[in-house]
C-alpha cells in the first residue's frame, strides 16, 4: 500500500511540474502573439512594387503563406521547394 502511495505521489509530482511547464510555455506563445500582432500592426497595408525582394521564388512564397489554411514548415510545402544550386 505504501509503495503505491508513493508512486501515485511520484505521478501528481510529476503531473505538476508538467503543468507548470505548459502554462509557460502558453504564457511565451501569448507574449509572442502580442509582440508579433504589434509588429504587424506597424507594416503597410501594401508593400510596393519596389520594396519587394527580386528574387524569383519571392511570388510562389507569398502565394503559399496567402493561400495556407494552417500554419506552415517549409519542408512540408513541396510548392516552396527549389533546389540550393539554383539560388
Amino acid at each position: 500500500m505504501n509503495t503505491k502511495i508513493t508512486r501515485i505521489n511520484t505521478q501528481i509530482e510529476e503531473l505538476q511540474s508538467r503543468l507548470r511547464e505548459a502554462e509557460t510555455h502558453l504564457e511565451h506563445l501569448a507574449i509572442t502573439r502580442k509582440t508579433v500582432t504589434a509588429l504587424a500592426d506597424r507594416l503597410p497595408a501594401q508593400i510596393s512594387a519596389a520594396d519587394r525582394p527580386e528574387h524569383p521564388d519571392y511570388p510562389r512564397i507569398l502565394t503559399v503563406f496567402n493561400e495556407a489554411t494552417r500554419p506552415l514548415r517549409a519542408r512540408e510545402s513541396p510548392r516552396l521547394e527549389w533546389r540550393l544550386d539554383s539560388m
